[in-house]
């Protein structure tokens, strides 16, 4: 951690040919600048004391952007849509803020692998273009105030690794279109509302290594196909939740033991 303090000058934008600005860890107070260089290809101004909002025309200023965090400032109020103008967006951290409103229009973000929105004070439903980005590989959208339901379309995030929705207000049965996301290796839907059956074909998640279920509503047998994936490594479904069944007597053998 360094200790710069202060709020960071308007002109910083004079330096318009450095294409990483990398602020972060120290002590910053006062608002995200809009104006920055125009050949900036990453910006992290994370973990500071950054308030206010997201400037709204952010990305016009910024085309060709690929790395954005704020994560861990003091952020309020809506996410702007203009983010959707950073088309070449690879990576976007905004997680441990107190923003209200979720983006919209960041299915743009084609080229989008990394969406961090955890801790936050993000309410309604979860947006349905956000299912469109095809590239996606990390989606954390955990401690919110997320509701409604995980819908099937989830399953258009085909090349999505890591997946929390954890601690939100979901509702609803768990999609058996989430087993249609072969490159899926972690999994975390824990302290939801989620109720029904855990779907057989959780077992065509063969790249699954962490799976979180606990504390919802589900309820019925634990599929006895979950610990035939030969690469899992954690699963909590058991806590606070109505499941019932028998564990497969070769559960030693089928797991890993180490």
């Amino acid at each position: 951690m360094n200790n710069l303090t202060g709020e960071i000058p308007a002109s910083i934008g004079l330096l318009n040919k450095i294409d990483i600005l990398d602020l972060s860890d120290n002590n910053l107070h006062g608002h995200v600048p809009f104006n920055v260089s125009p050949s900036l290809l990453i910006m992290d101004l994370g973990q500071n004391g950054l308030t206010g909002n997201i400037p709204t025309e952010f990305c016009t200023s910024v085309p060709n952007l690929q790395g954005l965090s704020l994560s861990n400032n003091q952020l309020v109020g809506q996410i702007p849509s203009g983010l959707n103008k950073c088309t070449q967006l690879l990576y976007l951290s905004l997680s441990y803020n107190q923003s209200s409103q979720l983006p919209s229009g960041l299915d743009k973000c084609k080229e989008l692998v990394y969406l961090a929105l955890s801790y936050n004070l993000f309410r309604g439903n979860l947006p349905s273009q956000m299912w469109n980005s095809t590239k996606l590989q990390d989606l954390f959208l955990g401690w919110n105030n997320l509701t409604g339901h995980i819908p099937s379309e989830i399953d258009n995030l085909s090349a999505l690794q890591r997946l929390s929705l954890r601690r939100n207000n979901l509702v609803g049965f768990l999609p058996p279109s989430i087993g249609n996301l072969s490159n899926l290796e972690m999994i975390d839907l824990g302290e939801n509302s989620l109720r029904g059956d855990i779907p057989r074909e959780f077992e065509h998640l063969v790249n699954l290594k962490e799976l979180y279920l606990s504390s919802n509503r589900l309820s019925g047998e634990v599929p006895r196909s979950i610990f035939n994936i030969s690469g899992l490594e954690k699963i909590a479904f058991v806590a606070n939740n109505e499941l019932s069944g028998i564990l497969p007597s070769n559960i030693g053998h089928s797991l890993p033991n180490s």
